[in-house]
């Protein structure tokens, strides 16, 4: 494997931020990694039988989209077992991130 300088945002196109949204204190735990243009995604899962909600959410974005065009990312939050309410959330997550930039939003 090849070791590109950049990390994620070293293709051409793609920008990314951290932030703290108050998961973790005083330490960023959110994070956003956009394309300017809507680009091809892929995505690793687990296949253990149960899967939180934002786990669920991403394979339906990767098996039922072409493209992608931002991922939000969080640390600090299982987010697991929380079933409905958690789809609730991812579902609110993507319409937000959508609303603001005319997205196709990942949640993980």
């Amino acid at each position: 494997m090849k070791k590109i300088k950049g990390g994620v945002t070293a293709p051409q196109g793609f920008s990314a931020m951290g932030l703290n949204a108050g998961i973790k204190k005083d330490k960023k735990d959110m994070a956003m990694i956009y394309s300017v243009v809507p680009c091809t995604a892929a995505g690793t899962f687990t296949t253990n039988q149960v899967k939180a909600a934002p786990v669920k959410w991403d394979q339906k974005m990767i098996y039922e989209n072409e493209f992608s065009q931002a991922v939000v990312c969080n640390s600090g939050v299982a987010n697991a077992c929380t079933g409905e309410e958690g789809m609730k959330y991812c579902e609110e997550m993507a319409a937000s991130e959508k609303a603001s930039a005319e997205l196709k939003t990942a949640v993980a």
